[in-house]
Formats: C-alpha cells, structure tokens, sequence
C-alpha cells in the first residue's frame, strides 16, 4: 500500500505472499507512470506501473528466491535475493541450488546486466538481511551479513557485440560492473550510506550476542535467548578501518535482530543527518563538530581542557562556546574537590 502524504493519493497490490521490500521509482511523485517495483517471499521481483487501466504488473525477475532489498536509482534496479533450494518437478531427483547474491536491472534495456555473488559461508540471509544504497548514478554500496562490497557501474562503448578497441567505431553502449573494494568487519550490518561524501561509510552495526560452545545442551539457561547487544553507528574509511564507534542506547534493543534496524541518510541539503530506526525508537544522528567535542570534555568534567578548546574557537570563528559558563563550573568543580583557585589567566567577564 503506497499513500501520499500531502494528498488522497494512494497505490495497492496484493502480491499473496509477504513483501520484503518496495523502492519507488526515482522522482515518483513527478511521474506520470507511478512506477515502483517490490518482491519479497514470492520470489519475483514485480514492476508495476500505471496505465489507463490502473497499475499494470510486469515480473521482471523470478524463480530465484525471496528479494529481501531493492534499490532503485535512474534506470538501474538493485535487488538481493536469497539461496533457493529445490528438487525437479518428479521430486525424486537431485537438489538444484540457486546462488544468492545481489543482481542489477536496466529499465531501458529491460536486461539483467550482473549478478554479484554473496560471500562464502555467509549466515541465514533471513536473519541477516543484504542492505543496498545507490552513492551516486555509478557506485552501489552492497552490505551483506559481515562484508561490504563497493559495486562501480560504467558503460562501455561496443559494436556488434565487441569493444570498441577491436572493433573499430561503436554504435551503442553496454554496462559493466566492477567491483573495487571488499572489506570484512567484526560485526553484522543493518545498514550502510555514504558518510560525508568522500571520507567514508557509515555503518549501523549489530554485534551478535556470545552464543555457548555447546548448543544442543539440556541446560535451560543456556537454551535461553541471549541479550542482544546495543547497535552501533560506525565510521569506516574507503579503506577498511574503523575510524569512530557509538553505541545506541535503544528502548528494547536486547530483543532485537539485525533485521530489526534501519539507517537511512536524510534528505535534507543544510545539513547531514542520518536517521536510525528500531520498533521503538527513530533517532536523529549528525556528525559530531568541535562544539561537540568541548560539550563532551565538560561532561567528564575536563574543564582545563575544554577552556582551551573553546577560546580557540573564539579566536578562530569570532564567537564560539560560553568560556565563562565553561570557567564557573570549573571554579566550582575546584571548590568542590578542596583545590586552590588561580584564574588570573582567564578573563571571565
């Protein structure tokens, strides 16, 4: 069910199964197709788009397995489907096994023009979900279990089927997908975006809870479900390091799965802001600036520390923190811990 926010407008499609994921077609609102794609237990991925009649369906993929992430961006569709494993109509012979992975679809082809296959010895994928996210009309972030894999799409010139390098002048274009960075971390992904453009990714990580060595035991506490752990906002570089970690201190967050988590970048162009969502809880996350730094020296009560920031920052930018709001708690703090005070060096008028 698709119902405008600020309109009567609204979509339905009873797909019979239940939807894992839907991506509208990009500038949906200004499109006279409506168009938007969903899959999920079904195992096809279904376009629908309006015509005189309504919206009609088109299956552009099927047969291999729930879709459990779509990404729509200009004419390409990203989607991720899971292992599929089945026997021949008779049901007596071998089991065909159906790769997972992420695969890419062109609209004005009507092609599939890759298949990125998901990392060996991968989890459950229904306890583990893929996460998708266009960076731009070229570079899709793919994020699956404990992998991250940076996908680049380019179009190459060919002519009847060969490269313009042996074939002489091209007369159309065809894509090719690249894969220029893999990167495994020491945690589960619920979520993956750009973070401030080109200095890296950031990363919603769930940490699985430690599980007993021995899991057939008899033991009902150990039978018991483990406590999950907090979520995690982390920083990666384009090369694969950790560059900042913060906990989440979510309502409920011990019951919850990796698949119970979203991150999705805001939209806004002031500023960057990425939004967190659990079943509970919707927080607002923003990179962190040096009055961010001054306040979190203040806490933990480092207020030497904290002047000197902040009147850098005044000398900097012409105004900055309160230096003498900042001073008086540290008078105080002094006073408190039977210290002598010496201030002459800070003007606190």
């Amino acid at each position: 069910m698709i119902n405008g926010i600020t309109s009567a407008e609204k979509y339905a499609a009873d797909m019979k199964r239940p939807v894992k994921a839907i991506a509208l077609e990009p500038g949906f609102a200004r499109r006279a197709s409506r168009a938007f794609v969903c899959g999920g237990m079904g195992g096809a991925l279904v376009m629908h788009e309006k015509g005189w009649l309504g919206h009609k369906e088109v299956v552009l993929h099927a047969g291999e397995g729930p879709v459990y992430a779509i990404q729509w961006r200009g004419n390409l569709i990203a989607w991720a489907n899971d292992l599929v494993r089945s026997r021949t109509p008779a049901g007596d012979g071998p089991v065909l096994t159906v790769p997972q992975g992420v695969k890419i679809y062109d609209t004005a082809s009507s092609q599939r023009i890759t298949f990125i296959d998901r990392p060996a010895n991968s989890p459950r994928a229904d306890l583990f979900k893929c996460t998708l996210f266009w960076q731009d009309d070229q570079t899709l972030l793919i994020g699956w279990a404990d992998h991250i894999k940076i996908a680049r799409v380019s179009q190459v010139p060919v002519r009847n089927g060969m490269s313009v390098a042996t074939a002489g002048l091209a007369t159309s274009t065809q894509y090719v997908v690249e894969i220029t960075a893999i990167f495994q971390v020491d945690c589960m992904i619920s979520g993956i975006c750009p973070y401030e453009k080109e200095k890296g990714y950031l990363v919603l990580a769930y940490v699985s809870p430690d599980q007993y060595d021995n899991e057939a035991t008899d033991d009902p506490a150990e039978q018991r479900r483990k406590a999950a752990n907090r979520p995690e906002l982390r920083i990666i570089s384009r090369q694969g390091e950790e560059m900042s970690l913060d906990a989440l201190s979510l309502t409920n967050y011990h019951l919850y799965g990796c698949n119970d988590y979203v991150l999705v970048p805001s939209n806004r162009a002031a500023e960057e802001l990425y939004v967190v969502a659990s079943p509970k809880d919707v927080v607002l996350a923003r990179p962190r600036d040096e009055a961010d730094h001054v306040n979190w020296l203040v806490e933990r009560k480092r207020f030497a520390e904290a002047l000197q920031v902040a009147e850098t920052l005044q000398d900097r930018h012409g105004h900055g923190l309160d230096v003498r709001a900042i001073g008086v708690k540290y008078i105080s703090h002094l006073f408190e811990q039977g210290e002598s005070v010496a201030f002459a060096a800070y003007d606190l008028d």
